[in-house]
């Protein structure tokens, strides 16, 4: 019953842990003429989005996006009394970074966590024939 339940737990981890996705590099919304060659391949942060804000401070501030334009970005934190706004201007940004799901990275992750799945199962049946026994 313990090899069960640490076989469940398992393969649960590996669903959960499959999908999940990371940061990556974004710009604020701007003409395309003030960004250098490689900022201007970056993605735009929109409203909405979960972000994590660099500041020169060293502070990082992570969030949903509430308010974006080309000189500043308030970011939005659910907290123990509602959700707390900070707004910051582009004087104070190091870096911004936006939650990233692609579909080749969540391709990848879905293709690994299969495998995965597929060999924790064949050694749960493997642990459980062997403890059981053959069916006669």
């Amino acid at each position: 019953m313990v090899l069960f339940r640490k076989a469940t737990l398992s393969i649960a981890l590996l669903v959960l842990l499959a999908g999940c996705s990371g940061f990556k590099p974004a710009k604020l919304p701007t003409t395309q003429g003030d960004l250098a060659e490689e900022e201007a391949t970056r993605p735009v942060v929109v409203v909405g989005a979960p972000a994590k804000v660099y500041l020169k401070s060293g502070t990082v501030v992570e969030g949903d996006v509430v308010q974006v334009d080309s000189e500043s970005i308030t970011i939005g934190q659910a907290g123990n009394y509602g959700l707390k706004e900070s707004t910051f201007l582009t004087s104070e940004i190091e870096k911004i970074e936006v939650a990233s799901s692609s579909k080749a990275s969540s391709l990848a992750a879905s293709a690994v966590g299969g495998v995965m799945l597929v060999a924790v199962s064949a050694v749960v049946l493997a642990f459980l024939f062997l403890e059981v026994g053959p069916l006669d």
